[in-house]
């Protein structure tokens, strides 16, 4: 048996023999123990126990609850500013959940902007980019299956998810070009709204900053910013990006 924690012997064994080794956990709870014991990143997915709630990236986003949606921004923003720990694994969809498109339906454009904006590790599953689905209705949900051979379609999907994807990846390849290495800070509600979202703040051109702003719930919201002259209805799954002096 080991002497000590496992996870910290390897990760350290491993890293000492070649330091570009990266170890990324798929886990939904302990992640300070995890970060102590060396991995590079974790999943941000289920991290209902914490004291301010559910902080995981992708169930947060999934609920629809704001509330928790702005506490998994703030925990997001904490641990991509981190030194010395391990930062979050964000993203909408993976090998073992549904399709994107079914779990957030028209909030897919929202929820998708601002994970692809997340200064740190995003993930994106392969075929998930046109809407690819071979799910196995009463079995598998995910969208390539495991209990029986699937090969993506590249020519078959879904026109509105491509488009989505389309539209919102070329606009957030602009966005990390323009902006180059950031940090993000939560934007917190002041209006009563539904609303989430963040600021971008260059580390690469000082004094040049952005806002996204998302609606990730199931309803409609008014969205007031005095300070970003931003005052606008988002219907479910509507955004904005703002330049900010």
């Amino acid at each position: 048996m080991p002497s000590d924690e496992f996870y910290r012997q390897l990760i350290w064994t491993v890293k000492a023999a070649k330091p570009s080794a990266a170890f990324m956990a798929e886990a939904y709870a302990y992640q300070e123990d995890l970060s102590a014991c060396g991995f590079d990143s974790i999943y941000s997915k289920y991290e209902a126990s914490r004291p301010e709630g559910q902080t995981g990236w992708y169930n947060a986003t999934e609920s629809g609850n704001p509330a928790d949606i702005q506490s998994t921004v703030n925990r997001a923003a904490y641990l991509a500013w981190q030194k010395g720990g391990a930062g979050s694994v964000v993203f909408i969809g993976n090998h073992d959940e549904p399709a994107p498109e079914k779990i957030y339906g028209r909030r897919l454009p929202a929820a998708l902007m601002l994970t692809m904006l997340y200064p740190g590790a995003v993930m994106m599953y392969s075929s998930a980019e046109i809407g690819y689905d071979a799910s196995i209705p009463g079995g598998e949900p995910k969208p390539l299956p495991f209990s029986v051979p699937a090969q993506i379609d590249w020519n078959a999907g879904t026109p509105w998810v491509k488009q989505t994807y389309r539209d919102v990846l070329a606009q957030a390849q602009k966005i990390r070009a323009e902006m180059g290495d950031y940090d993000i800070a939560p934007i917190w509600p002041s209006d009563s709204g539904k609303w989430t979202g963040y600021t971008l703040i260059s580390k690469a051109a000082p004094g040049l900053k952005k806002a996204v702003v998302t609606n990730i719930s199931w309803d409609g919201t008014s969205t007031r910013i005095p300070a970003y002259g931003l005052n606008v209805w988002l219907a479910p799954g509507d955004y904005r990006v703002i330049d900010l002096k």
